[in-house]
């Protein structure tokens, strides 16, 4: 809860001490000028995910027909996969003389995400590296351990309850629960 900096002030407890963190992230440019400010030798990883995603919204327009649209979409991600994102962003450049004039915004928005997080596309090398290339596992454990848990049906809550709650929610999935028990049968921290 909160803004970006209050996010960000928690976030640096938990990273521990390593010569190159890396960071998997949507195309967020607060995200990235915090890592290049606090860690300028971290390996940055802009979401696979939300590279094809934006790749998608612009075939949804562009191409009515399913297979038009499916063959673009493989081709995009095999250029992604084998690291010729430099490649890549010139056969968008070709294809802004021939798109519909009414895909053409949504055709430069792609190109210009994709400019803005190139040094971060190299999925292939990551991939060959056994490093993750989508943030699926945090945004599934986000979707287990917090949203699960306060958008049940009618749950309202104050701050210092939603607070309160997770706390203890991530304690639970953390299978750190018998410190809570300790808390309350004893008032103090188990060993």
């Amino acid at each position: 809860m909160g803004d970006s900096a209050t996010f960000l002030s928690g976030l640096e407890r938990l990273i521990p001490e390593v010569a190159s963190p890396i960071f998997i992230a949507d195309g967020a440019s607060w995200i990235w000028n915090w890592v290049n400010k606090h860690y300028p030798n971290a390996i940055q990883i802009l979401d696979f995910y939300h590279a094809m995603e934006y790749a998608h919204g612009f075939a949804r327009e562009a191409f009515p027909e399913k297979v038009n649209r499916k063959s673009w979409i493989d081709g995009v991600k095999n250029y992604l996969l084998t690291d010729r994102i430099g490649a890549l962003i010139r056969h968008f450049e070709c294809l802004e003389s021939r798109v519909k004039p009414e895909h053409l915004p949504l055709l430069l928005k792609l190109k210009a995400y994709y400019q803005n997080n190139q040094e971060r596309m190299y999925y292939g090398f990551y991939r060959d590296k056994k490093l993750l290339i989508g943030s699926g596992a945090i945004e599934s454990a986000h979707k287990e351990v917090i949203q699960k848990r306060m958008k049940l049906s009618g749950q309202r809550w104050s701050k210092q309850g939603a607070k309160a709650i997770l706390q203890l929610r991530t304690t639970k999935k953390s299978a750190k629960w018998n410190q809570v028990i300790q808390i309350a049968k004893h008032g103090k921290r188990a060993a």
